[in-house]
């Protein structure tokens, strides 16, 4: 979504020129019948919970929580969070193994086939590996948590993003751990979304859409601040064509039922929406000055040159600028110019533009 006045990315518009080529062609490949045939919308959730005990070691939550949950310290940190990603019932980052696949390199942590949970498990184990089986059979051979209904929409003509989307459970078990992980105002999850697969912006089929922060979700080694998750996403968004889209996000409310023995959970999540991502703003960190030399009127002349430089950018930039010459005329006007003055100067800008 672009800003109010601002025309659509340059990847956007190749990309859509791409699909219109696509759509438009008389003969198609078997990479194209396999895209317009094939391709499908894919979701995934991620937790960002670190489970931690308090650092004074006077209280042992974290453990405490744990046990509840039947599970071991080996659990402390963000392993319960990887073992219960919302993508494709519920899949497991653990079991992510270096891959290379054509020409691309795939690191430990990024989504892979085998991150996929299969088979049947008859031990109730809520660490198991399976998909049918987790979290105890007392209502049977019930299958994963997975994400359901997903709905994502701007407010505030772009400034926020929220998104509505329902979770189920098929035991008490699997609900006391996306409870833990998900069920909880204020935790921070991170929603993302994109095509299975496309043609990028060179015409190349790609058959697998890889993209994806699950690495820097998980990446403790060297943790990401809010900005540094927004700026990731966008580059991502960009390299895939705008193939792939995610949003760091807040609950902002959840609510839950249990009707004919699933769990129905309903989530809402609240982030910034791509107006206010997009905004950069001019600021001093700490401890930092501005050096002035020369006269006072240095920094009204370097705005003066921004507004200049910038009119043609986009309407709002052109809007700025009318106004600032509008007020120079009014400004004459009431200084007491001659009307010869007033025209001489309206007319010269008038030549500049």
């Amino acid at each position: 979504m672009a800003i109010i006045g601002e025309s659509f990315k340059e990847y956007v518009n190749q990309q859509i020129e791409i699909r219109q080529k696509i759509y438009g062609s008389k003969t198609r490949t078997p990479e194209q019948l396999t895209y317009l045939n094939g391709r499908t919308a894919w979701v995934r959730l991620i937790s960002s919970v670190n489970i931690k005990n308090n650092p004074s070691g006077s209280n042992d939550e974290g453990t405490q929580k744990l046990q509840a949950l039947g599970l071991d310290d080996s659990y402390l940190g963000s392993r319960l969070a990887k073992e219960y990603i919302l993508f494709a019932g519920t899949s497991n980052a653990n079991n992510s193994t270096t891959l290379e696949e054509t020409s691309q390199q795939f690191l430990v942590g990024q989504p892979s086939i085998q991150d996929l949970r299969k088979g049947i498990d008859f031990n109730r184990n809520v660490t198991s590996n399976k998909a049918y089986g987790l979290g105890g059979t007392e209502y049977g051979l019930q299958p994963m948590p997975t994400l359901g209904d997903v709905e994502i929409k701007y407010k505030n003509r772009g400034s926020l993003r929220e998104a509505n989307l329902t979770i189920k459970c098929f035991n008490h078990q699997q609900f006391q751990i996306i409870d833990t992980l998900y069920l909880h105002l204020g935790y921070t999850v991170l929603l993302e979304w994109g095509n299975s697969s496309y043609f990028d912006n060179g015409g190349n089929f790609v058959s697998n859409n890889r993209f994806s922060m699950q690495d820097i979700m998980f990446d403790s080694q060297v943790p990401q601040t809010h900005y540094e998750v927004l700026q990731s996403i966008l580059s991502k968004r960009e390299k895939s064509n705008g193939n792939y889209d995610a949003f760091y996000a807040k609950i902002s409310n959840y609510s839950w039922d249990f009707n004919d023995g699933v769990y129905n959970i309903n989530l809402k999540l609240m982030s910034l929406g791509d107006v206010i991502e997009s905004l950069n703003m001019n600021y001093l960190s700490v401890g930092v000055s501005i050096p002035v030399t020369g006269s006072s009127k240095e920094p009204e002349e370097e705005v003066e040159k921004t507004i200049k430089s910038e009119k043609d950018k986009n309407d709002l930039a052109r809007l700025f600028y009318t106004a600032k010459s509008v007020g120079e005329v009014a400004d004459m006007i009431t200084n007491g110019p001659t009307t010869q003055e007033v025209n001489e100067r309206i007319n010269q800008r008038s030549i500049r533009n």
